[in-house]
């Protein structure tokens, strides 16, 4: 019986068609493995296995997101600008890649997105910038969809969260964090002592229509800084909040926002349901 070659090896995604049907490919570099079901070309590798894990070191400052490459974890630790780029992927299909930024830098880090020229500013629904929150993991699924007619590729948030447990989403425990990005959590308490101007970032939360529907998110915030506070929403991090630029909290305060998420339509926005204060001025 002539011998088959089965196993093959490099430091590099697979060039060339498989040796054999059911062979076996591993990239030395990445970990990511391939089962061959042809021969014909280098595409009869198919993708790669389910578990396949990149990891790129903080070294890497840009990353380019790669349908051969669903799950990335990227370390990011230092003060520099890291760049998650977004592609146009030539094979029709809806994709979804889970990319994990793992931050032990002493604050947040963020990494800014770019998206390809060749995607229209409508078809891309991906924050300018990502927010890596220190001494944790933080999670983000992207999802992308290459219409079979046409030249539409279209990317979107379909998820993000923390995968070290529940946490305050706030920078700061001590409530100097300039900045808020709410999470889809039903309550979260941001206890604010310096500084009467922050920002509100409303991000895109998951769009699985079946079941996020409608995601109800209360903003509890107690005001000890002295002066009347000024939450601006922030539209260039996320999703403005109909009806309202700001929310304001009188000094000696504790407001309750009630806020929801609606996705219905292929369309998502934030609305404001209710607002009262928990605890009157002084």
């Amino acid at each position: 019986m002539p011998s088959v070659q089965h196993t093959v090896t490099a430091a590099a995604n697979p060039t060339a068609a498989p040796p054999s049907v059911g062979a076996h490919y591993t990239n030395t570099i990445t970990g990511q493995q391939w089962i061959s079901h042809g021969v014909g070309s280098v595409a009869d590798w198919g993708r790669p296995l389910p578990g396949s894990v990149v990891t790129i070191l903080q070294t890497v400052t840009d990353w380019t997101l790669n349908k051969d490459a669903p799950a990335v974890l990227w370390q990011v630790t230092r003060d520099v600008d890291y760049i998650l780029k977004f592609p146009v992927l030539s094979e029709p299909g809806c994709y979804e890649m889970e990319v994990v930024l793992e931050c032990n830098n002493g604050s947040p880090v963020n990494v800014l997105t770019e998206a390809d020229p060749s995607i229209a500013p409508i078809y891309f629904h991906v924050p300018n910038q990502l927010v890596a929150y220190n001494g944790g993991a933080t999670y983000y699924k992207f999802r992308c969809w290459r219409a079979i007619t046409g030249v539409n590729t279209c990317w979107t948030v379909a998820e993000t969260k923390f995968l070290d447990g529940d946490r305050p989403v706030y920078a700061d425990a001590d409530g100097s964090a300039q900045m808020l990005i709410l999470s889809d959590a039903p309550q979260t308490f941001w206890d604010i002592y310096q500084g009467v101007s922050k920002r509100l970032v409303l991000p895109t939360l998951s769009q699985t229509f079946a079941n996020d529907l409608f995601t109800k998110v209360d903003l509890v915030v107690r005001n000890n800084a002295g002066d009347t506070l000024t939450l601006t929403i922030d539209q260039d991090l996320g999703n403005p909040l109909a009806g309202h630029s700001s929310l304001s909290v009188p000094d000696g305060a504790t407001m309750l926002f009630r806020l929801a998420y609606f996705v219905g339509n292929a369309q998502y926005r934030w609305s404001l349901l209710d607002s009262h204060a928990l605890v009157e001025p002084l």
